[in-house]
């Protein structure tokens, strides 16, 4: 364990180096002194989930960390507090038993925060778990759900009214796959209700809410993608179908709520000259591709000030063992789906972003660089037009 910990720690320097000094086209430096890069090593490989700023004045980072002890890995769920000028104010990981858990999303509310995702034992099934924590990351409660003979995988929450939290889940049974949909207590983390659609249909996208106890989520249906919509008594559904000229295959992966029941959808579109993100605008039937050399990967998307800021990463090039390099991926577009900028930029490494938010007319945005096949946790702060480097 020493060992891999030294390991990561004598990669920060380098990685950092390689970060702010070279580029697929150009030298590369940052732009402004508030511009920064912060590496945040572990104690193992860390997948970015969410970022989210605090009310008192930080900024909370989460990652699904794989820690390697004595040929054994274990999967832990790892909260990072930072202020805004990069610096880690604190820091905890969860759980401390043996227990795997992984997060998928997170929820603030009343300066606590809950982070829904999965748990698992070694000898038994994988369930959901809603696990709570304050201000100093202390866990302040924690519910499980499993069934025997089941794997139940966290699809995503949505905020339900003022004491409850919505989430979907695939079902995987003997049977096949189905969908759970449920309500969870925010406050004392019990079960309101849960419902099973027996569809075998795997969700692509987290739930989302709309006005009058209406609900969506998309599935994967084929070469499109298929947007279901419902009541929360499962009893009737009309589905919108997003389908991308040229396109072989299409996955809805975000989805936000506009005036009058409409969406905005955003997910990856393939095509014979690579992977793409798409956006469909319900409201006016506007929808588009935003076109990158090589595939490209949405992560996460977010609303923020009239506008949406999409997360990911961009194949560029082939590296040394003659696979696609991946590059940090950066889009912002307007309320209707329009391209307002895209970033693209990395090392020699592979470099994905998770997540992003507005603070103060900054852009904050959470990633992992990857150097000898452990992933390292980063913090960015940019301009408002997404400048890091030159």
């Amino acid at each position: 364990m020493k060992k891999v910990l030294k390991y990561i720690s004598g990669l920060c320097s380098l990685v950092m180096i390689a970060l702010v000094s070279c580029n697929t086209e150009e030298d590369v430096q940052p732009k402004t002194g508030e511009s920064f890069i912060r590496l945040i090593p572990g104690q193992g490989s860390d997948n970015p989930v969410a970022m989210t700023p605090l009310a008192d004045g930080s900024i909370l980072l989460v990652s699904n960390t794989i820690i390697f002890e004595e040929q054994v890995s274990m999967n832990k769920i790892r909260l990072v507090k930072m202020n805004t000028a990069g610096e880690v104010v604190l820091e905890k990981s969860y759980p401390s038993g043996e227990e795997n858990w992984s997060a998928k999303n997170i929820s603030v509310r009343n300066n606590s925060i809950l982070v829904a995702g999965n748990s698992s034992t070694l000898n038994d099934s994988t369930g959901l778990l809603f696990f709570k924590v304050n201000l100093q990351l202390d866990s302040i409660g924690t519910l499980q759900l499993r069934e025997p003979g089941e794997i139940i995988s966290m699809n995503g929450i949505g905020e339900g009214d003022e004491n409850d939290i919505l989430f979907l889940a695939s079902v995987r049974d003997a049977k096949g796959n189905n969908k759970a949909l449920g309500s969870v207590n925010y406050e004392n983390l019990s079960i309101t209700w849960v419902k099973r659609d027996n569809k075998r249909s795997s969700p692509t996208t987290s739930i989302l809410p709309f006005e009058e106890n209406q609900l969506a989520w998309g599935v994967q249906a084929n070469n499109y993608s298929e947007i279901v919509r419902t009541d929360t008594s499962l009893l009737q559904s009309q589905s919108v179908f997003v389908q991308i000229p040229g396109s072989s295959a299409v996955q809805a992966k975000s989805l936000f709520a506009q005036p009058q029941n409409e969406m905005m959808i955003f997910g990856e579109a393939n095509f014979n000259t690579g992977r793409r993100i798409f956006f469909f605008n319900t409201s006016t039937g506007l929808k588009g591709t935003f076109a990158e050399e090589g595939n490209i990967t949405l992560n996460n998307a977010h609303k923020v000030e009239g506008a949406y800021l999409l997360c990911g990463a961009a194949e560029i090039g082939l590296a040394e063992n003659n696979t696609f390099q991946k590059d940090f991926l950066l889009i912002k577009t307007d309320e209707s789906g329009r391209e307002m900028f895209r970033k693209s930029f990395g090392s020699s490494n592979n470099e994905e972003l998770f997540d992003a938010f507005m603070i103060e007319n900054r852009i904050y945005a959470v990633g992992s660089t990857s150097f000898g096949g452990v992933n390292t946790l980063l913090l960015m702060k940019m301009t408002n037009k997404g400048e890091l480097l030159n």
